[in-house]
């Protein structure tokens, strides 16, 4: 970014990524105004403001509503009995459909990813519904070590003691869904 800046003297970028607030970061730090940053918290915004603009929903009103939906749908906890009842049955070994619901997180690693799950999601799953993420997983976007971290993103989901049941997908920061990415969950998580 420096470089770009630098030699092009941009009043504005118009960089279309989720996944990278350091580079939205580093242009407000050389006070070049940027949007296309889509679904950054809303503390990524004040902290980088006035250059850093985004359309949409940022990820702080996200995991917030996610939570809410977890908390008021799909959670297990406090005796609701609910249970991972379209798990599906491909590993009868493990089959989830009437056991109780855990939560599973994954996403990127990027900073600001990572701290919204950390430090909105989380918080707001214990208030809403006494709920405790016990399995996460934040990934690189290195592709030449996609086969190691889904190996490791699976191990993290499938313990042998305690599986998640339902993974919630973060794939940048402004996404949350229950259609994870990279990598993969175990086989009839859903």
């Amino acid at each position: 970014m420096d470089r770009l800046v630098a030699t092009l003297h941009p009043y504005a970028v118009l960089f279309s990524s989720p996944v990278c607030s350091a580079c939205f970061a580093e242009l407000a730090r050389l006070k070049v105004v940027s949007t296309g940053g889509a679904g950054f918290s809303d503390a990524f915004r004040a902290a980088n403001a006035p250059y850093v603009y985004n359309q949409g929903m940022g990820s702080t009103q996200i995991a917030q509503q996610f939570a809410d939906l977890w908390c008021h749908k799909l959670t297990s906890q406090r005796g609701s009995g609910r249970t991972a009842t379209f798990a599906g049955a491909e590993n009868p070994a493990q089959d989830f459909r009437t056991r109780p619901r855990v939560l599973g997180v994954i996403g990127t690693n990027d900073p600001d990813a990572e701290a919204t799950v950390q430090n909105v999601l989380y918080p707001a799953l214990r208030r809403g519904c006494g709920e405790s993420v016990t399995h996460e997983y934040f990934y690189s976007l290195d592709v030449s070590t996609a086969a190691q971290q889904t190996s490791a993103g699976t191990a993290a989901m499938n313990t042998a003691d305690n599986p998640a049941t339902s993974v919630g997908g973060r794939k940048g920061p402004g996404e949350f869904d229950t259609r994870p990415g990279p990598p993969a969950p175990a086989a009839n998580a859903r």
